[in-house]
């Protein structure tokens, strides 16, 4: 079991590098339905679950320092990729589809709080914002810890 954050870290980087390195050299049908991100998202909650690590001060303080200043640059440099050019060509009934998925998403997510919200935490309704890491940028920049739905830190 891993207890410090050098470890965590240490893993999480050789787990990444290791499906980076199989998709490019491998011709895994996988990669073809499931790019990289997912996998790597899907087998670290895996081994998460599994009780690979336990959570000490050590590593929540690598987890909050990589989420904190980590993961807006690597959102940052994915998006360099992005081609709007490419984007357009998919055409207008894709990118309708697929703002109209998005919007039945919040939709959902909207009217699930609506009927539920007596059953979370008082400050639940912070995770209607999209994303955990920014939202918990936003409330540590301005002196309130808590994080998502639920639990605080």
């Amino acid at each position: 079991m891993i207890e410090n954050g050098f470890s965590y870290l240490a893993l999480l980087m050789i787990l990444s590098a290791s499906i980076v390195y199989t998709q490019e050299r491998s011709q895994h049908k996988i990669f073809e339905y499931l790019p990289a991100i997912v996998i790597l998202y899907f087998v670290v909650m895996l081994l998460s679950t599994m009780g690979l690590w336990q959570k000490t001060s050590s590593i929540t303080l690598t987890y909050t320092a990589v989420k904190s200043n980590l993961l807006p640059a690597m959102i940052f440099l994915m998006l360099l990729l992005a081609d709007m050019r490419e984007i357009l060509k998919l055409g207008k009934k894709m990118i309708l589809t697929f703002f109209l998925a998005s919007l039945s998403i919040a939709l959902g997510f909207i009217a699930m709080f609506a009927l539920f919200h007596t059953y979370f935490d008082a400050n639940a309704w912070k995770a209607i914002y999209g994303s955990e890491w920014l939202v918990d940028g936003w409330y540590c920049q301005y002196g309130s810890h808590t994080r998502g739905i639920g639990h605080t830190r």
